[in-house]
């Protein structure tokens, strides 16, 4: 079984080699690593221009920002795997997650499954969390407002994404954003 790990990038100098390497040291041998960058002025290019003659990596360069969902689309596009992984730059989510979620959407015979980054944390250790990553606070939000709204009960909303490639290739999807 093959996984297209798809590694979006806008300005992610700091952490995007990290990103590569573990990708690339994942402990799964029939896999692509498919890395499109959104225009990035901060030295990103640099980076995967050192990848780029890796056979397992496609590069896409793209020239203006188009926005994350574009990066997505072209991405998946061009997906030759039977999975495909969304392996975000800024390593905002832990890539051994990875093998879980492959057993589970493999098991359950599901289209996709999404990650979450921790586990229902109480409000002080929510508090520290919050303090420690600040950016925490949309995903804090944003879950309570869709857990009240829909009447749901998770814990991260934009949390790690594996999908059926094939049926990800179905959808239609218009956003950019």
């Amino acid at each position: 079984m093959k996984i297209s790990f798809v590694i979006p990038v806008f300005n992610e100098f700091k952490t995007l080699k990290k990103a590569i390497l573990e990708v690339l040291e994942l402990n799964y041998l029939n896999k692509e690593i498919i890395i499109v960058d959104n225009n990035s002025s901060d030295g990103s290019k640099e980076i995967i221009r050192d990848f780029i003659d890796e056979k397992e990596i496609k590069v896409i360069l793209k020239e203006k920002n188009l926005g994350y969902g574009d990066s997505i689309k072209r991405a998946i596009r061009v997906a030759s795997g039977d999975y495909i992984y969304i392996q975000y730059a800024d390593l905002e989510y832990d890539i051994e997650g990875f093998h879980s979620m492959l057993n589970y959407i493999v098991s359950n015979k599901v289209d996709f499954v999404f990650g979450e980054r921790y586990e229902k944390l109480g409000i002080i250790n929510s508090i520290i969390n919050i303090i420690n990553r600040p950016a925490y606070l949309g995903t804090f939000i944003t879950t309570f407002l869709i857990n009240f709204f829909y009447k749901k009960k998770y814990n991260d909303i934009i949390g790690s994404k594996l999908y059926e490639t094939k049926k990800v290739k179905e959808i239609n999807i218009n956003s950019n954003g």
